[in-house]
């Protein structure tokens, strides 16, 4: 379905995110952050569909936009720990972050709606004696009720720093429980294919069964017609009653 993200997990990422972000000047360590998730995601996002999307693109020149507005101004980094153009500048980050999160989501979401309905369920239900379909649904509900959660949470986007955090984090959990989804549909492939061909057998067999039996009771009907045409007695004067010798004349005394 798609090339496999190599960091792993959303934990996984939020700490190499904050590691790095660690490495940094006090005002850009949140914007470090926020261009670690993005610049994955993109990554990720430009190696399965070849594209980068203009919303996510613009987000990336706005943010630079006030970097070098920032750089050409303020005297000195430790005398503007809240400038304006810092705080414009990790605004266009946070959203270059959900909006490729969201194009991630709704990708993968379309996928795996397209994987259901392009298999027959007779078959899917036969692989892992019908978990498979169970456990591909549950995945799906949850990424769905994730994405639902984080898009709720993005209407309340503030100055709160901590709580908008927690908004990122929130869609970083949408886009790895689609992706866990997808990852778990991909890795049943094999067992799928094998599923099409035991479905296929059964189907054949059922017909060859359907054959025989009619051939067996063709075969026993023609046999009772023989039976009754052929060894039962058969008289064709029907009127008159069977062992009974009938009288060839009178005899008159003299």
């Amino acid at each position: 379905m798609g090339s496999s993200f190599s960091i792993m997990t959303k934990e996984e990422l939020v700490c190499g995110a904050k590691e790095l972000s660690q490495k940094a000047p006090e005002p850009f360590s949140d914007c470090v952050k926020l261009y670690f998730y993005a610049r994955y995601l993109v990554s990720v996002f430009e190696a399965r569909n070849f594209q980068l999307p203009i919303q996510v693109w613009n987000e990336y020149r706005n943010a630079l936009d006030h970097f070098m507005r920032y750089m050409t101004t303020v005297q000195s980094i430790d005398e503007d720990l809240n400038s304006p153009q810092v705080k414009a500048m990790r605004g266009h980050l946070q959203r270059a972050v959900l909006d490729i999160s969201k194009f991630i989501c709704h990708c993968n979401a379309d996928k795996i709606v397209e994987f259901l309905a392009g298999n027959d369920v007779q078959v899917l239900a036969l692989v892992d004696n019908g978990n498979f379909l169970t456990e591909a649904k549950r995945l799906e509900k949850k990424a769905e009720s994730d994405f639902i959660e984080a898009k709720v949470e993005d209407k309340i986007l503030g100055d709160d720093r901590g709580h908008n955090e927690q908004v990122v984090e929130k869609y970083l959990s949408a886009v790895y429980s689609y992706e866990d989804a997808c990852l778990f549909l991909e890795n049943k492939q094999n067992d799928i294919v094998n599923a099409y061909q035991r479905h296929g057998s059964l189907l054949n067999k059922g017909k060859n069964l359907s054959r025989k039996e009619q051939i067996f009771i063709a075969l026993a009907i023609g046999f009772v017609f023989y039976v009754l045409g052929n060894l039962l007695p058969f008289n064709g004067d029907s009127t008159k009653p069977q062992g009974v010798v009938q009288p060839q004349g009178v005899v008159t005394a003299q």
